[in-house]
C-alpha cells in the first residue's frame, strides 16, 4: 500500500516509484473522486479545479504511467463513475461535470485501443 496525492504530479510519481520497474500489474481501479456539493453559482472554482485534477488528470496520468505494466501483465482498467455524470441534479456541478469527463475519456481509452480493456461500472 502507497499512500499519496494521485492530484499532482509528485504524489502520482510517488505511487508509480512504488512499483517495481519490471512490475506486470493485472488491474488499475481508478476510483478516487472529489466533488463538494454547492449550488452552481457559488460553487469553489478552485474547488472545481482540484476536483478536474483528482477526477480527470490524475486517472489519464496513473493510465499513461501504468500502461505498460498492465501491458506486461495483461491486465485491464476499470473506471468507476457516477449516475450523477448522466443525470444533473441541484449542487452537484463539481462532482458531476468531473465525472461525465472521466466518463469521456473511459470512452476516448476505448476509442484509441490503447491495448488493455478499459470498462466502465456507473452505479
Amino acid at each position: 500500500t502507497e499512500a499519496c496525492d494521485i492530484s499532482c504530479a509528485d504524489g502520482r510519481g510517488a505511487l508509480v516509484a512504488a512499483l517495481p520497474a519490471d512490475a506486470a500489474v493485472r488491474l488499475l481501479v481508478q476510483n478516487a473522486a472529489i466533488g463538494d456539493p454547492a449550488p452552481l453559482g457559488e460553487l469553489d472554482v478552485e474547488h472545481f479545479e482540484a476536483a478536474l485534477r483528482v477526477n480527470v488528470v490524475a486517472p489519464l496520468a496513473l493510465f499513461q504511467a501504468f500502461l505498460p505494466h498492465l501491458r506486461r501483465g495483461e491486465g485491464r482498467v476499470l473506471h468507476l463513475g457516477t449516475s450523477v455524470a448522466f443525470h444533473p441534479q441541484r449542487g452537484t456541478a463539481v462532482y458531476g461535470v468531473t465525472k461525465m469527463a472521466f466518463h469521456r475519456l473511459y470512452e476516448q481509452l476505448n476509442a484509441e485501443q490503447v491495448g488493455v480493456p478499459v470498462a466502465s461500472l456507473s452505479p
